[in-house]
């Protein structure tokens, strides 16, 4: 499953500003909820939708040297406010964002 690494704007205060390059970290976790911390995807691809168009894709490397649980750095700047929606192949969850 693909998971949030940062602030979503639902559980969280959203850190999402239209017009400015910002970095996600997304998370691959198990089919119990449990971050994948070795075996994981060197790489991950992601698209972003909102209103159900694509509005970004992008591979994203995974980073793992020296942390307990490796990250995939995103970086997307959104064209405007509001509700955006990751989505990657490998998950069957997407994740909501604002």
């Amino acid at each position: 499953m693909l998971g949030a690494g940062f602030a979503d704007g639902f559980a969280a205060p959203s850190v999402l500003i239209a017009g400015i390059a910002q970095r996600l970290p997304l998370v691959v976790f198990d089919e119990n909820g449990t971050p994948v911390r070795s075996g994981g995807p060197e790489s991950i691809d992601v698209s972003i939708y909102r209103n159900d168009a694509v509005v970004a894709t992008a591979t994203v490397n995974r980073h793992a040297s020296g942390i307990p649980t490796p990250y995939y750095p995103l970086t997307f700047t959104a064209p405007e406010a509001g509700e955006y929606e990751a989505r990657a192949a490998f998950s069957a969850r997407s994740l909501k964002f604002m």
